[in-house]
């Protein structure tokens, strides 16, 4: 039966529109989805602080913006390529950026550090009782490889 239904429609079924529509409607929530796998977060609460941690390959520290206000947490990746001279042959690497927002209660007005080793940022969220100066951006910091 459908096959009849398919051959008496000449040129694209019409339900092909329909469908062209409802992808397009996807396109922004998968961006959203495939940016967060990207890079992959894990958050582990501590008894007086919270950890994020974001594996950012190739992410270096001024390519990273964190801000805070109240109980969001707001962390930025862009990620650019460097431009080479030549002609590149192969490019599977492409500049991407990923926005990740939280929402923690119980934060410090301040006091949060952050860090990128090995290509791992790691942001330290201080919980109440814990505060230093009030600050709204938190500063990224580069680690060298750790001796092991």
């Amino acid at each position: 039966m459908h096959d009849i239904l398919y051959t008496a429609f000449p040129g694209p079924h019409p339900a092909d529109r329909i469908l062209r529509v409802l992808e397009a409607l996807e396109h922004p929530m998968d961006r959203a989805i495939e940016s967060a796998s990207r890079y992959p977060m894990d958050l582990i609460e501590q008894s007086d602080r919270y950890l994020v941690e974001i594996d950012a390959p190739g992410v270096t520290a001024d390519q990273v913006r964190i801000e805070f206000h109240d109980n969001r947490v707001t962390i930025e990746i862009k990620r650019e390529l460097p431009v080479h001279a030549g002609r590149v042959l192969q490019r599977e690497r492409a500049s991407d950026s990923a926005k990740r927002v939280l929402i923690l209660s119980n934060l410090a007005e301040a006091g949060h550090e952050a860090s990128i080793t090995n290509g791992v940022l790691i942001v330290s969220l201080r919980k109440k009782g814990q505060e230093k100066p009030k600050e709204s951006v938190i500063q990224v910091k580069v680690q060298e490889n750790p001796a092991k």
